[in-house]
């Protein structure tokens, strides 16, 4: 019997059956989850932080691209073939390895072509940021 049709052979009733105090469980889990910053939100913040309102709104806008580019796989069912199939799972893994490898080496080349700017030269950072940090 294949995924599919054992996944279909599933009765709707039986995936939604939930108490009272289950469901209240999973809505308080996941409320204390959404208000707890990700790695999103730090990264937003460093952002708009370092470089100003612009580049963070490129970064929210890349989450969401994302959110909505996996959405869309998963309600056409690609997510799961991509999980069952270990083949098309370690390409996908390879090639998000190479795109990570690549912005690691471009990073670098950037750095040493350009000797990183002094802290003084970062785009939207204010002196009294600047005195706050060599307080600390």
């Amino acid at each position: 019997m294949t995924f599919y049709r054992k996944l279909r052979s599933i009765e709707r009733d039986d995936l939604l059956n939930f108490s009272a105090s289950e469901l209240i469980s999973f809505m308080g889990l996941v409320t204390i989850l959404v208000m707890i910053p990700g790695p999103n939100t730090i990264l937003v913040a460093q952002s708009v932080s370092l470089y100003g309102k612009k580049a963070g709104l490129y970064n929210v806008v890349g989450f969401i691209s994302g959110l909505y580019v996996h959405a869309i796989l998963f309600s056409i069912g690609l997510s799961i073939l991509i999980i069952k199939s270990s083949e098309i799972f370690q390409t996908v893994k390879l090639l998000g390895a190479g795109y990570l490898a690549t912005l690691g080496a471009i990073s670098l080349y950037s750095a040493y072509k350009n000797d990183l700017k002094d802290i003084d030269d970062v785009p939207g950072r204010s002196d009294t940021t600047h005195q706050y940090v060599q307080k600390q």
